[in-house]
């Protein structure tokens, strides 16, 4: 009982990660207009005409209609949840700039930040977490059955949620005053080129826009035309081209060699910079139109040459809304060498959890937040060892490329875990890449030699969504030839054996698999005297069953004729 609750704890983890994983904006736009579907077309097509006719005040209550049809598209119901915080936050920075007594002010942006992050943790991460800990308990073999909300994760809850704790944080520290119009301040939570991949909205850089009549002119109209053939052209010629070569790679990475391993994470390195960039691109250039000015949210990240200025770089907007509104607040690095490390730690390990509920991007988060926290240590260092002494001119740009192909590594070693299944498969990734193995073809897959010692290997590459019965019974036929080849005999025989009992579990409503499971129980002792003369073993070598009984199932299905 206790090892199927483990099961049932896993399955509920597994399927839990494959519904909320966001870790890319196409992910996240699943059930929204996406920019490059035919609904959007036909949705903007209706607004932007409509919009340019009307006055100030009657563009914002259309735009505030649009963003809501747009949110609401596939799924309304969330709409309550985005206009309730709306609602709230709106009124609580009327009270925060209405005071002057510092304390009730405070009291207030305290109020807005808990109860939008408390919503976030709700929707977005209480699952994950009840689910991992009863993981947890079921492994030290205590049953937990927590109660799950179920209800998925609204799409571009992390972003709005980020935009009002601005806004509150800003009219509280006095960097702008409250809205005092309903619809100025709705609209920009819920503007809809920018709510569900980006950039974030900061209140205090989008808000007077919001507030005052924009100018449309034939530069905007023209910049935002350009902006928005560049995001297309980045998300559909360059991201879509990219993407089933690294989706192929990063779904069975113990199956592939290093070169395979390296060709799939520089594709997905580039897929992620260009889906990303081309949907804020195409968000921008369509706020451009209507006359607004989103924040430039990718500055040629790639070519950072080092991992601070990486994140000076690529998603802007969302780096500098942790610094400013985590980083800063934790304490920044005005208390000590050790809190500033600290401090980055954090940030970036939270960073990581904000782009998804799963144990990986809080890994990927975690090893920024290590990167940087060395890089700082290394500036610090160089500092008060003096001032680096003088490169000539000539040596300045290969020393600089050099940094920027470190840089570029360390940031793609960082994406296996950010696109990888599961940690295991990252940490199979790296095995990969940084391991020098022989391997071989079983079934036109390449296994390592060394993982023939685990029959698991074999198990794993031939997995049920992607295989036939009878192709893991060949591939079970090829591996123990190569194991005869190789001298492995014994131990893949006493991992096949352990194996079994998955092997039944996963096909026991195949009836000619439990016909030779059933004759494999029934002749063990003439299959394993078979098999004994057949490879020369000992009789009182017992581990040997096992591979006995897969040789007759290979035999039975004609697989083998040794």
């Amino acid at each position: 009982p206790d090892t199927i609750q483990v099961q049932q704890s896993i399955m509920r983890l597994d399927a839990f990660h494959s519904s909320r994983m966001t870790g890319s904006p196409a992910e996240s736009l699943t059930s929204l207009m996406q920019f490059n579907s035919f609904a959007f077309l036909i949705f903007f097509a209706a607004v932007f005409p409509l919009y340019c006719v009307l006055s100030f005040r009657w563009q914002n209550r259309m735009l505030l209609a649009a963003s809501y049809l747009f949110y609401g598209w596939a799924e309304p119901r969330f709409l309550i949840l985005m206009a309730l915080t709306t609602v709230v936050d709106f009124f609580i920075g009327l009270r925060i700039g209405d005071s002057e007594d510092t304390t009730v002010r405070k009291r207030w942006m305290l109020a807005s930040v808990i109860m939008n992050l408390v919503i976030l943790g709700i929707f977005k991460y209480y699952d994950f977490f009840a689910l991992s800990i009863a993981e947890n308990f079921a492994r030290a073999g205590v049953t937990l059955n927590p109660l799950l909300i179920g209800v998925g994760v609204p799409a571009g809850i992390s972003f709005y949620t980020f935009h009002e704790i601005s806004y509150t944080v800003d009219v509280y520290r006095k960097h702008i005053r409250p809205a005092r119009k309903f619809e100025d301040f709705a609209v920009f939570i819920s503007f809809f080129p920018q709510l569900v991949a980006g950039p974030i909205g900061r209140a205090s850089w989008q808000m007077p826009q919001f507030e005052k009549p924009r100018q449309m002119t034939w530069k905007g109209w023209c910049d935002g035309a350009l902006l928005i053939l560049l995001g297309f052209f980045k998300k559909i010629a360059v991201a879509d081209a990219m993407a089933p070569i690294a989706a192929k790679v990063f779904k069975n990475p113990g199956a592939c060699n290093r070169t395979m391993l390296l060709t799939g994470l520089y594709c997905f390195s580039i897929q992620i910079y260009a889906d990303f960039s081309g949907y804020t691109d195409i968000a921008r250039g369509l706020a451009r139109l209507m006359g607004f000015d989103l924040i430039e949210n990718f500055n040629q990240p790639y070519f950072a040459s080092n991992i601070t200025e990486f994140w000076r770089r690529w998603h802007i907007s969302l780096s500098t809304w942790l610094r400013d509104y985590l980083y800063i607040p934790l304490g920044g690095n005005r208390h000590g060498r050790f809190n500033t490390y600290r401090n980055l730690f954090l940030t970036m390990f939270l960073g990581g959890l904000w782009h998804g509920a799963s144990w990986k991007f809080a890994v990927w988060g975690s090893l920024h937040g290590i990167y940087l926290a060395v890089h700082k240590f290394m500036l610090e260092r160089q500092s008060a060892s003096g001032p680096p002494p003088a490169v000539p001119p000539c040596d300045a740009w290969p020393i600089r490329a050099i940094k920027i192909l470190v840089t570029f590594h360390l940031v793609a070693l960082s994406w296996i875990f950010f696109s990888a299944e599961t940690i295991a498969d990252a940490f199979t990734f790296l095995r990969g890449i940084f391991t020098h193995v022989k391997t071989v073809a079983v079934r036109g897959m390449k296994i390592e030699t060394a993982d023939l010692t685990t029959a698991g290997a074999i198990f794993n590459v031939c997995d049920t969504q992607a295989y036939t019965q009878r192709d893991i019974f060949e591939a079970i036929a090829d591996a123990l030839g190569i194991a005869l080849r190789f001298r492995r005999v014994p131990s893949v025989a006493a991992s096949i054996a352990r194996l079994t009992g998955k092997w039944r579990a996963r096909y026991d409503h195949n009836d000619r698999f439990i016909q030779l499971m059933a004759d494999e129980n029934q002749h063990t002792g003439e299959s394993s005297e078979k098999a004994q003369r057949l490879l020369g073993v000992e009789a009182q070598a017992t581990p040997h069953n096992g591979i006995a009984a897969a040789v007759e199932w290979c035999r039975d299905l004609g697989l083998i004729d040794f």
